[in-house]
């Protein structure tokens, strides 16, 4: 599955213009910030394929969050309420906090790529976070996934991911080129 494209399948042209609105940023520059902050924050979940036990903490985060994606086929409407989107931020800036070490210099070279406010950008990071945890949840949740599926999930992905994003930030995120190149199989102990 290609998760680009499931992240983004979820944002309208309203919702940008929502988020451009509450923001007070131009919808272009905002879509813009949106796009790099959803490829920012997923690709830095890339550090967490490096084991089953790391790819378990995202597993964890997304049950114990209720990270399911139920509120994304309401994106829209619920980026027009300014209340809803500032709680969105909060949400989001809790998850940028557990998972991002580093969000500070990805929040401004966002700002810097997309011609936005940082105040702004920092705000579309938190923003993207929930977006793609819900995304992530709701594929696990249908698919069925466990950690070892999850961990494959993202490393199916990971050449399109690291691909996607600017130099400037996949430096930031040290990102290595050895992320993801092992997939790992279910393994079945038969009972003996």
């Amino acid at each position: 599955m290609d998760l680009l494209f499931f992240f983004f399948f979820f944002i309208s042209l309203k919702t940008i213009e929502n988020m451009g609105s509450f923001l007070g940023e131009n919808p272009i520059e905002v879509a813009s910030g949106l796009h790099l902050s959803l490829i920012s924050f997923f690709s830095n979940l890339l550090k967490f394929t490096s084991s089953d036990a790391e790819s378990s903490k995202i597993i964890n985060v997304l049950k114990e969050g209720g990270h399911s994606g139920e509120f994304l086929n309401n994106l829209e409407a619920f980026s027009g309420n300014n209340e809803k989107s500032k709680l969105l931020v909060t949400i989001g800036s809790n998850i940028v906090n557990h998972f991002n070490g580093n969000k500070n210099a990805v929040i401004e070279k966002v700002a810097e790529l997309s011609g936005i406010k940082k105040t702004s950008a920092s705000s579309l990071y938190s923003i993207a976070a929930p977006i793609a945890l819900g995304a992530l949840g709701k594929e696990v949740k249908e698919q069925g996934l466990n950690n070892v599926g999850l961990r494959n999930l993202l490393i199916e992905n990971a050449d399109t991911l690291k691909g996607s994003l600017p130099p400037a930030i996949a430096n930031i995120l040290n990102l290595k080129q050895d992320i993801g190149l092992n997939k790992v199989e279910n393994v079945v102990i038969a009972d003996e």
